[in-house]
């Protein structure tokens, strides 16, 4: 605007390869984001209770995470030994932040007054700030083997899918309530000996979890669930609540996805969601970690061992299928709710392929043909949502037969936790936990899941890998309810059984069994981060506006403030922002189209 040169919208997407290799950097990257996110939101709020704030382990992580970030990490273009040890860094870091996640959040049961004669309580945390319907998966432990199954004595690495119904058991339940006596469809997805307890995995759903806050239920193991029908499945279809799903039971695919919300029928004609399709690079080609080279052949996934309805319960119902190519196999699981709007993909990948000067490059995209003709095609990006409808040429390259491509003959786009293809009535969104890579081409929206670089590290993926992604139907264009079901799919409920001493002889228990902490309003205001300021003196909340307007948000804090100031990046006074009006523990602040406000706030 000064008269200098000004770059307006897009950069260039040269290095479409980074986006994929090295799925053990991609996933460690996203899961310490997440955690990290998780364990300074639940220490601040024992912070603010007069607990001491981990601000040094924290640091650390972060320090840890963000190295990683640097080139050529992340990228995956670095060598097997670097990848290596960035790997075990992310373990490293995980573990940490599980840890303080778990303690602080401990810390917050310990002061709830339980009920003592409802089942275990589990407490569910949720850890966004917008409420509503959330699925919940609780682990409980018991001396009983919850009634409605036999149960297996050390059980195997996916256990809903051998659990073994008792006797006259229709499904495998348990009854869950919450303080006020309702009682809510539970499923049992999950269960083996661990001596001398019982171990099971209980998912439910709950239609209004609290804002940014916690929920007591109570799980009874030595009854079933007051809810003990499966999903209705005729002519190879399930019926939901929200959709008609058939599966190909040849092969375990969706053949048909059609939204009773809506009338939309989002599978192609003659084609099935989740198709894994092989495509082989040029042996010849360059930078393999860096450049998609030139695409030699391309094979699907066909090689079909078993096919089988894993689980059907008041919950969910689960379709697994074993498939093999090359040296890999790959077990499916298609879990699709009863009243919940995602459906979910987990891929086990045993990927063992490698590259060599003699073979071409093998990589592995999950393949959802849609039935939509030219949506619009919305990514996911750090504080954004970048539309990349339109077709234009990111710029070629020299070496890479992939480059100077267009998004619509498939160019490869970095997105985070999603993509969204919508029309003016309808949409379907692809989240993801732990990938990064996505296009679009002829009507096939593709995410890139494996890639076999060979160069410079010769064994970038091999091993045993769980890769997670999900479906989401809706209604209308790009809505907040996109951000939030991508929010809440990397950082679900985190649901605990409180420590033995907390189940109503803790002396300091004095919380209702019901609280909101943290909420946030309108919808088009989403949180990014809660912490303690670098300086120890203020609680610090970060917030920005999604759809590009400006806005007045509301914001409910977890004590009452006495100060408020707008900060820029580095925690020091913004000068010229408009000062928060300020209302006992509520906060309310003006936003422009798309800006990122960091917020101090003093007691």
């Amino acid at each position: 605007m000064d008269g200098r040169p000004t770059h307006r919208g897009e950069m260039q997407f040269i290095f479409e390869g980074c986006y994929t290799t090295v799925a053990d950097t991609k996933e460690g990257n996203r899961n310490c984001e997440n955690l990290l996110y998780s364990s300074e939101l639940l220490s601040t709020l024992r912070w603010l209770d007069g607990a001491k704030y981990p601000a040094d382990e924290l640091c650390e992580m972060w320090r840890t995470v963000t190295f990683n970030q640097f080139h050529d990490i992340l990228p995956g273009s670095a060598i097997y030994e670097a990848n290596k040890e960035a790997h075990a860094k992310y373990m490293d870091v995980q573990w940490k932040a599980e840890a303080l996640r778990n303690k602080a959040f401990y810390g917050i049961t310990d002061d709830i007054k339980f009920k003592t004669d409802k089942g275990q309580p589990v407490v569910a945390f949720n850890q966004q700030p917008v409420g509503g319907k959330k699925i919940v998966e609780a682990t409980v432990y018991s001396y009983d083997l919850p009634v409605s199954i036999q149960g297996n004595p050390w059980g195997d690495y996916y256990g809903a899918a051998n659990i073994r119904l008792a006797d006259k058991s229709p499904v495998a339940t348990v009854l869950v309530s919450d303080g006020t006596g309702k009682t809510y469809p539970a499923q049992i997805v999950y269960s083996k000996r661990t001596p001398p307890l019982w171990e099971s995995k209980v998912r439910f759903i709950v239609d209004d979890m609290p804002a940014g806050g916690y929920r007591t239920f109570y799980v009874d193991v030595t009854k079933t669930g007051d809810y003990n029908k499966p999903i209705p499945f005729a002519d190879n279809t399930f019926e939901t609540d929200y959709y008609k799903v058939k599966i190909n039971m040849q092969n375990g695919n969706i053949i048909s996805l059609f939204d009773k919300r809506t009338g939309t029928e989002y599978v192609r004609p003659g084609w099935e969601m989740n198709r894994l399709q092989i495509y082989l690079e040029d042996r010849r080609g360059e930078m393999k970690a860096w450049w998609l080279n030139k695409v030699q052949a391309e094979d699907e996934v066909t090689d079909v061992k078993s096919v089988r309805i894993a689980e059907n319960g008041p919950v969910r119902a689960t379709i697994e299928a074993v498939k093999m190519w090359g040296k890999s196999k790959f077990i499916i699981r298609t879990i699709i709710y009863k009243s919940h709007p995602r459906i979910e993909y987990e891929v086990e990948a045993h990927w063992l392929e490698t590259n060599s000067p003699y073979n071409d490059t093998p990589m592995l995209r999950a393949i959802f043909p849609i039935a939509m003709k030219n949506p619009k095609f919305m990514c996911h990006t750090p504080f954004y949502a970048s539309d990349r409808t339109t077709t234009h040429s990111f710029g070629e390259h020299n070496g890479s037969a992939e480059h100077g491509r267009t998004l619509n003959d498939g160019q490869e786009v970095p997105a985070q936790k999603w993509v969204d293809l919508s029309l003016d009535k309808a949409g379907i969104a692809l989240l993801n936990a732990s990938k990064y890579g996505h296009s679009f081409k002829d009507g096939n929206l593709r995410l890139s899941l494996f890639r076999s670089a060979g160069e410079p590290d010769i064994y970038p993926n091999i091993g045993k890998f769980k890769v997670r992604y999900a479906l989401l139907p809706h209604e209308g264009g790009l809505s907040p309810e996109i951000w939030n079901e991508g929010d809440d799919f990397n950082v679900p409920v985190y649901a605990i059984e409180p420590l033995s001493r907390s189940t109503g002889v803790s002396k300091n228990a004095n919380r209702p069994e019901e609280m909101s902490f943290l909420s946030l309003a309108p919808a088009n205001v989403m949180l990014s981060g809660v912490k303690q300021s670098e300086d120890g003196t203020m609680l610090v909340v970060r917030i920005y506006e999604t759809e590009g307007k400006a806005t007045d948000a509301t914001l409910q804090l977890p004590v009452k403030a006495g100060k408020a100031t707008v900060l820029d990046l580095l925690e020091n006074p913004l000068k010229g922002a408009k000062t928060p009006v300020l209302s006992n523990d509520s906060l309310r602040v003006s936003l422009k189209p798309y800006e990122i406000i960091t917020i101090g706030i003093k007691r």
